[in-house]
């Protein structure tokens, strides 16, 4: 369906076919140019935006959540590859059902 809505017939003129060749070619060659651009400024952004951040010198640590609220950190260490967290199941029922 989608080649029926878009399908345009082709010209039997040999010199329309030429114009339309060259027509193609420079839109190819413009999108080509307008995305070399566009990465060369990309490159630009982020090598000023990379300068600015090690000429800036190291920044303090970010406090965390704890350390904000005033409460001390927890005494024990928790094993590499533990998540900690506390949940709060939702819905009863359905942990009664995957029990049974």
């Amino acid at each position: 369906m989608f080649q029926a809505i878009f399908r345009l017939p082709r010209t039997r003129n040999p010199l329309a076919r030429a114009v339309f060749a060259v027509l193609g070619a420079l839109v190819l060659a413009g999108v080509l140019v307008f995305g070399f651009f566009a990465l060369v400024l990309l490159v630009c952004v982020g090598a000023v935006i990379w300068l600015a951040r090690h000429l800036a010198g190291p920044r303090a640590p970010a406090a965390t959540a704890t350390a904000s609220a005033g409460t001390p950190p927890p005494s024990r260490q928790t094993p590499a590859g533990v998540i900690e967290g506390e949940f709060v199941v939702v819905d009863e029922s359905a942990t009664t059902r995957q029990q049974r």
